[in-house]
């Protein structure tokens, strides 16, 4: 995540601060230490299934909209993972 987040630094997205917050709600879902050849489609969908049960900052259940921009981010990075090698 540390190296999607630079990257992005780098190329100078407007929005990189919603994605650090992002990184950080990913972290906890999924794991912070967790490997990314670890990171399967199940464990994903548990990811989906648990966020949207949990409540926003507002005190309201997690949109769908939410869950899938958080996802959106993960896949990015899982791409650019594989194409870093």
């Amino acid at each position: 995540m540390t190296e999607y987040l630079d990257y992005k630094r780098a190329k100078g997205k407007r929005s990189i601060r919603q994605d650090e917050q992002i990184s950080e709600k990913l972290k906890c879902g999924v794991g912070a230490e967790t490997p990314v050849t670890e990171i399967t489609a199940q464990r994903i969908a548990q990811y989906d299934r648990d966020r949207v049960t949990q409540m926003s900052r507002l005190g309201r259940l997690v949109t769908s909209s939410t869950v899938n921009l958080e996802l959106a981010i993960l896949r990015h990075m899982l791409r650019l993972a594989e194409e870093w090698g």
